[in-house]
């Protein structure tokens, strides 16, 4: 189990020591060093360290996660859900039938699924794709 004393020290310096303190700073950050400017930046100081901190959890926490074990399962839902919506759109909920004549079906499903929670995509998929159990007898 990972705990703080795992987190590289120097990023945590940086960005905090709790989850609450690192957004904190890293939303803080990226206003001030965003104000009055063309586009959405954060300092040098902060992008370094959250850029450390996330190849940390890449290669030490997500890659032998759980999540991970799952992860062709869950790329395939996901291909699923955007095969099936791009080949019926009038599944689409109302609001993003209107958005496909100016987006494109392409956009509009990625950016559906994309908005999806885990859970919320996985019912959309047994609801698609898995029968439904049939009374005993």
């Amino acid at each position: 189990m990972l705990n703080q004393q795992n987190l590289p020290g120097d990023c945590l310096k940086v960005l905090g020591g709790r989850h609450s303190q690192r957004i904190n700073t890293m939303v803080l950050d990226l206003i001030q060093s965003s104000m009055g400017k063309a586009a959405i930046t954060m300092s040098p100081q902060v992008q370094e360290a959250m850029d450390r901190l996330r190849t940390f959890m890449f290669d030490y926490v997500y890659i032998g996660s759980e999540a991970k074990k799952e992860e062709n399962k869950a790329r395939h839902v996901v291909k699923g859900l955007y095969l099936y919506y791009t080949e019926h759109p009038a599944s689409l909920p109302d609001d993003l039938l209107n958005k496909v004549d100016r987006e494109g079906i392409a956009r509009v499903v990625a950016d559906y699924i994309a908005g999806m929670t885990d859970r919320f995509a996985v019912a959309q998929y047994k609801k698609l794709f898995i029968p439904k159990g049939f009374p005993p007898g």
